[in-house]
């Protein structure tokens, strides 16, 4: 049984179940957003295009996307910048990508600016190498064929310490400060057409 129940100010309810153990559960409505999503395949190009209904706020907010399935690029239209771009990101070395950028935007005068360049960034992989004792986790479940319940969550573990000595044992290893605490951020509603 839990030791403590609690709502605070931010409407986040959350329950110690034992002095390293917790949860917490933060959205307000369920849905939080209604996201409708349609794919469309043309060969070579994978489209998808949505919208997304945030509930709470009242507000739409327009999705696209494009892969190119030739040479595995991504097409970005950006309606708020008046560009479209295409990337391409290979992969160099353990932790880093070069990615290469081409694109237009247009301007005042109805004149189309080009643009190409090089970048070489780092991968998802270097974020790993730094210790975090915390992870997002975001998972999908089917309720029905075209619908789909996705939870925004995330969870925090405590840290492992390593501990060498001269005793006979030689080698500790300790779970950290803290508990493992599992809090629910968001759960949306995905609707495939």
């Amino acid at each position: 049984m839990s030791e403590s129940i609690e709502l605070n100010r931010d409407s986040v309810w959350s329950a110690r179940v034992t002095n390293h153990l917790s949860f917490s559960w933060a959205p307000r409505q369920i849905p939080g957003k209604v996201k409708v999503r349609k794919k469309i395949d043309l060969w070579p190009l994978h489209f998808k295009l949505g919208a997304d209904y945030d509930v709470e706020r009242k507000v739409w907010r327009g999705i696209f996307s494009c892969k190119d399935k030739l040479l595995g690029g991504k097409v970005c239209l950006d309606f708020s910048k008046r560009s479209l771009d295409y990337r391409k990101s290979i992969s160099v070395g353990t932790n880093t990508a070069l990615s290469l950028r081409a694109g237009c935007r247009y301007t005042e005068g109805r004149v189309w600016r080009s643009s190409f360049g090089i970048v070489i960034e780092p991968t998802e992989g270097v974020e790993a190498v730094a210790l975090r004792n915390s992870f997002d986790i975001r998972t999908k479940f089917p309720i029905a064929p075209a619908l789909r319940a996705e939870v925004c969550s995330s969870a925090s573990i405590p840290l492992p310490a390593a501990e060498f000595s001269s005793e006979a044992s030689g080698f500790q290893l300790c779970l950290g400060e803290g508990g493992f605490h599992f809090h629910v951020a968001q759960v949306n509603a995905i609707v495939n057409l």
